[in-house]
């Protein structure tokens, strides 16, 4: 099953990854009719998908929820501060860069949760 989750900026965290742990725990209740064995759910993401496929393991853990058998994260989006050696290394060059993945996690998270994150760490 694919989730078709609401895109930022239109609609900012924590609202997608709310949709994709809703759409999980809809898919886990209906496993019968869907046919297949809860015991070994499995959630895959790519590039922002990923990042919300780890937020939906996340809250699964934390609420209690549908137990996944695993996860499966193919170039995550997960980390909005840009400090790594790569992000310094690909500045301007290629098609994702550091300014790319600024732009992406400001429409995602705003640019004022990103302060009051930054404050938290």
């Amino acid at each position: 099953m694919t989730v078709e989750y609401r895109l930022a900026p239109e609609h900012p965290a924590p609202i997608p990854v709310e949709g994709c742990y809703a759409a999980l725990v809809w898919m886990a209740s209906h496993s019968v009719e869907l046919k297949f064995d809860p015991e070994r759910l499995v959630i895959f993401g790519g590039s922002g998908g990923g990042g919300l496929a780890a937020g939906t393991t996340l809250m699964a853990r934390d609420r209690n929820g549908p137990r996944l058998l695993g996860q499966l994260l193919q170039c995550p989006t997960i980390d909005d501060r840009n400090g790594t050696a790569s992000a310094d290394q690909y500045n301007g060059v290629g098609v994702w860069d550091t300014t790319s993945n600024r732009t992406a996690w400001q429409a995602a998270i705003g640019q004022e949760l990103r302060r009051r994150r930054r404050f938290l760490l």
